[in-house]
């Protein structure tokens, strides 16, 4: 009655877990895939002032394997406030949306506003969980310095899903195969677990919940996922 979906490395991984159980050391995840401002060829754009646009995260928890609730905003950039065609096409990000949207600074303190009420870091433990290490590592922390507020501590230890997955499966290379296939790695992942992507590549909200399904399968397969990258 297992799931028959996946590569045969995934089902392989799948029948070993089989009766084994595992603790989660978190009562939940929160997925989070940032957009920000960028350039096809990154001409006259500098990477290391890219502002976040979208601030997407998705509740799952670790014991059901469910997702709760959803967070959603756009930002508006203050840098670079006109956006690319580029930028629009990738992103699905129009210029009257970041317009109309809130400051980074504000958009921060109504997703904490939202951890709060969801009783996240009171009553709950919870771990932030990206697709790879530069919303955090690259994304958040550049914004955090161009906005000039602190880092939330809560961020600063992450789940990278990309080396849980890769550790857990025993794949090869994700980022190599992405390049090989013109791919994302997100995509390269959804694939190797059986299924296709759901909704628009690159829409930061989309993007949250195929890596929270991922993040479901690697649950539901005995993975446990904990802490692997810092700042």
């Amino acid at each position: 009655q297992l799931n028959t979906n996946g590569s045969s490395k995934v089902l392989r991984k799948r029948l070993e877990m089989y009766n084994k159980k595992t603790i989660e050391m978190f009562d939940y995840y929160v997925v989070i895939d940032y957009e920000a401002t960028c350039d096809e060829n990154h001409n006259n754009f500098d990477k290391n002032n890219q502002e976040i646009i979208e601030f997407p995260a998705v509740l799952l928890n670790c014991h059901t394997g469910k997702v709760e609730a959803e967070f959603q905003s756009y930002c508006r950039p203050v840098i670079n406030p006109l956006l690319t065609k580029y930028c629009i096409k990738l992103t699905g990000i129009t210029q009257n949306i970041v317009d109309k949207a809130p400051s980074f600074h504000d958009v921060l303190a109504s997703f904490e506003k939202w951890l709060q009420k969801k009783k996240l870091g009171s009553e709950y433990s919870f771990a932030i969980l990206t697709d790879g290490s530069k919303d955090v590592g690259h994304f958040l922390k550049r914004q955090c310095v161009l906005s000039q507020i602190d880092i939330p501590e809560y961020c600063k230890y992450w789940i990278n899903i990309r080396k849980s997955f890769t550790n857990f499966y025993q794949t090869n290379d994700l980022q190599y195969f992405a390049r090989l296939a013109n791919d994302t790695v997100l995509n390269i992942m959804i694939k190797e677990i059986g299924c296709k992507f759901q909704g628009k590549p690159h829409s930061g909200l989309d993007d949250a919940r195929n890596i929270a399904y991922v993040a479901q399968c690697l649950l539901q397969d005995g993975a446990s996922l904990v802490f692997n990258e810092k700042l």
